[in-house]
């Protein structure tokens, strides 16, 4: 997926000075690379860290620095992963876009129940390890309970283990599948698509670049926006215009493809 924050950033980085940006390829080693570069960029003395998507950034972030502002651009519940206490008082030194995707759960059962008719078997595709399954997890099982609709789990750790939990999903007779928004599945999106292409399963996502790259249906927040959003809210912190502890976390509005 490209990453729109810095694109937004960099309409303004050479105007206030230098921007450092750290990346990784490798999906399934990102939180220990995070880990590794912070405390080095917080040595530097930034003005401000950009969390990028997703809740593990943003996380390795604070472990980093209590007094640097820290951005996170999309993250589906902030306060359910500990980073805000509150979205209209973040507290702390942390703010950013909260997508809240996790309360659309509903809506992606209803519109697979749409493409599936008789409440048959939903296959969902997560990664364990990140805070927003759980949060995910929970939406998904109130509504699936008071839709009567059956589903499983299917763990997905690693860019490696997608293909073995879509099998997986696939033996056990699944006729759709949900996918959570996670650095590691996105990093394996393509695959996923392809994959569930072959099986003629079909499958919604959440982010809408996952309906651009060929995927069936995405339902979920429009990343885009978030992002520049996120950017705006680095430049007024650069402009001395608020500090992050009084700054509402924002929520971007849900959109179909």
């Amino acid at each position: 997926m490209p990453d729109h924050s810095c694109r937004g950033c960099k309409s303004w980085a050479t105007a206030k000075g230098r921007i450092w940006f750290g990346t990784t390829d490798q999906p399934k080693a990102a939180q220990n690379c995070w880990h590794s570069w912070l405390p080095n960029f917080v040595r530097a003395g930034p003005d401000v860290l950009i969390g990028g998507w997703g809740t593990l950034a943003p996380k390795a972030a604070m472990t980093a620095t209590g007094s640097i502002p820290i951005v996170f651009t999309s993250v589906g519940d902030p306060v359910g992963a500990g980073l805000v206490k509150s979205l209209r008082e973040p507290g702390g030194n942390v703010t950013g876009m909260s997508a809240l995707a996790a309360d659309i759960a509903a809506k992606k059962l209803q519109l697979l129940d749409d493409l599936v008719p008789g409440r048959k078997l939903v296959a969902v595709l997560g990664n364990p390890d990140t805070p927003y399954t759980a949060l995910a997890l929970k939406q998904v099982k109130t509504a699936a309970s008071i839709m009567e609709m059956p589903f499983t789990v299917f763990d997905a750790r690693t860019v490696d283990e997608v293909p073995r939990a879509i099998d997986r999903a696939i033996d056990a007779g699944a006729a759709s599948m949900l996918v959570f928004e996670d650095p590691v599945l996105l990093g394996a999106l393509q695959q996923i698509i392809d994959r569930v292409a072959r099986a003629r399963l079909p499958a919604i996502f959440g982010p809408r670049e996952c309906a651009a790259a060929g995927g069936l249906i995405a339902y979920g927040p429009d990343q885009k926006r978030a992002y520049r959003t996120a950017a705006d809210h680095v430049d007024k912190i650069l402009r001395g215009a608020f500090q992050p502890a009084f700054q509402s976390s924002s929520r971007p509005s849900s959109n179909l493809s």
